[in-house]
């Protein structure tokens, strides 16, 4: 009958799109536009969807959360003497003197990453939108790994297996890169 009529066509067209191919609706205009075209406004709405998550206050604030996890899966006077840590290192940071943690956590440097060896004008501007992403992902990071190492070397843990757990238990909260 008629209730399966456009299945068939439904299904090449997902197929197609599986594969990479340009969706029917876009044909028309690709046909205008050139296959050049067609790849810009691809970049184009790839960039636009990523600077307003970039761009966007209330998204960087998201990164925030994990720290009222942690703050309710651990001890508390971990968290507090964590928070004055990654405070202390900050402010010392901007003087050249913060210590070494970050560079000892795994997990740390994970997050932050590696930057490109060339970035295009265009990619150095839209850096500009994730200045606060970056900064309050980086507090909330080392903030939850200071906090989770400190309550287990006070248990008695030692300092590389205090880092291996930390890690792990950092990447399952927030996530790994």
């Amino acid at each position: 009958g008629s209730h399966l009529s456009t299945f068939a066509k439904f299904l090449n067209e997902e197929a197609n799109v599986l594969a990479g191919k340009t969706a029917l609706i876009d044909r028309g205009l690709e046909g205008i536009l050139g296959r050049r075209g067609m790849t810009f406004l691809d970049t184009l709405n790839k960039q636009v969807g990523s600077n307003m998550v970039g761009f966007n206050i209330s998204s960087s604030l998201t990164n925030f959360i994990p720290i009222t996890q942690t703050f309710a899966k651990t001890n508390k006077f971990d968290f507090v003497k964590a928070f004055a840590q990654t405070v202390s290192n900050k402010f010392s940071s901007i003087y050249g003197k913060g210590d070494n943690f970050a560079e000892n956590s795994p997990v740390i440097i994970r997050r932050k990453g590696a930057e490109r060896f060339y970035r295009t004008p265009y990619q150095k501007a839209g850096d500009w939108g994730y200045v606060l992403m970056g900064a309050v992902d980086d507090i909330s990071t080392e903030l939850i790994a200071r906090t989770k190492y400190n309550e287990l070397t006070r248990k008695g843990m030692d300092e590389q297996t205090a880092h291996f757990e930390t890690d792990k238990w950092v990447s399952r909260l927030m996530g790994d890169r």
